[in-house]
Order: structure tokens, then C-alpha cells, then sequence
């Protein structure tokens, strides 16, 4: 039996589970035509941006990433064209300051919305295509300092994905206690 080993190093335990789930279910549906593989899965949260972009050199064989990633540039890569969220992924709600929400709830079009700063890590791809939409972008630090940037309004708002928002804000937010959901809007890319 092969071991593959799958270095699941998304964020969200929403996205840790999907991508397990889906690469199982590829293996599975594969046995018959290759030999039995076991996923062995790795969810190690590495400190750097550098240190995930050298994944491989650790013993990775496989990871899941979006297009346009930085950190694996230069890394040799199979491109699959369907998004395997099938798009839920693109629907971004908004995490702002609970003291900013009738700013938010004010805002009367995507102009007003891209005149705010949006915060994203260091290295994340989403950046990119914010600027070439016309957002402020601050794109400084890690994920795990992403709440408490907010907090302390080194930006407006973040956004992340529909499908791990609110694991991710359960997880973050709790010991902060200053950060909310924007309940009215929602990005799609």
C-alpha cells in the first residue's frame, strides 16, 4: 500500500475537512485502477509564509491551494480548472469592527465598500485580485494576526469564504469580543 502524504495546511477546519474528504474520495474511486493508497494528513501550521512554500522539502506530496498562490510560484503544480468548492469559496462575507457596523450598513455601492481598506494576510492570492478590483488593500501579516489587526483598525473589514466564516469567527473572535459578521454584505469573486 502507498501512503500519500497530504500537507492540509488551510486555515479553517471547514477546508481541512472538505479537502480530506474530497482527496479520500479521489483515492477511493481510484483503488481499482492503482494500487490502494492511505492518505496520511498533515496539519501542521508552519509560522511563515516561506516555511509553507517549502512544504515539499519536508515530505509533502500533495497539497490543495488556490490559483495564483505565491507561495508555490515556482513549484511544479497540476492545475485542476473547476473549482473544487464549486464557487462557494468566492462568496466572501465581511468581518468588521462592531463599532463600524452602521458605517457598513450605509455603504450604497461596491465604490464605497473599495474605498475601505480590506485587510489580507501576507502571501494570500486574494490580495491581487482586490487591487486589480479597485480595493484599498493592506495586505500585512498572518492569518493568526488577522483579528487582532482588525481590532485595532489597521484596516476596515476582511473577508473570508461563506463556506469557513463561521468557524473561523467561532474560533478568533471569541477572545476579542469586538469583531462581528457583517450581516449585509457579501462579495462574490
Amino acid at each position: 500500500m502507498v501512503t500519500i502524504d497530504f500537507w492540509n495546511g488551510n486555515k479553517s477546519t471547514a477546508r481541512q475537512a472538505y479537502e480530506t474528504e474530497l482527496l479520500e474520495a479521489c483515492l477511493d474511486v481510484s483503488a481499482n485502477d492503482y494500487d490502494n493508497a492511505r492518505l496520511k494528513v498533515d496539519n501542521t501550521d508552519y509560522a511563515s509564509a516561506q516555511d509553507e512554500g517549502n512544504i515539499f522539502d519536508n515530505g509533502a506530496d500533495i497539497l490543495v491551494t488556490v490559483a495564483g498562490n505565491l507561495k508555490f510560484e515556482q513549484k511544479p503544480k497540476i492545475m485542476i480548472p473547476q473549482p473544487l468548492t464549486k464557487g462557494l469559496l468566492g462568496y466572501r462575507l465581511i468581518l468588521v469592527r462592531s463599532d463600524s457596523t452602521a458605517m457598513f450598513s450605509d455603504l450604497k455601492s461596491a465604490a464605497e465598500l473599495q474605498a475601505l481598506t480590506i485587510g489580507i494576510p501576507q502571501t494570500w492570492a486574494d490580495a491581487e485580485m482586490f487591487r486589480q478590483n479597485n480595493y484599498t488593500v493592506e495586505e500585512k501579516g498572518a492569518f493568526s494576526d488577522l483579528f487582532e489587526l482588525l481590532r485595532t483598525k489597521s484596516f476596515d473589514y476582511t473577508a473570508l469564504g461563506a463556506n469557513e466564516i463561521e468557524g473561523i469567527f467561532k474560533q478568533q473572535s471569541n477572545a476579542l469580543g469586538e469583531i462581528i459578521i457583517e450581516p449585509s454584505i457579501m462579495i462574490y469573486y
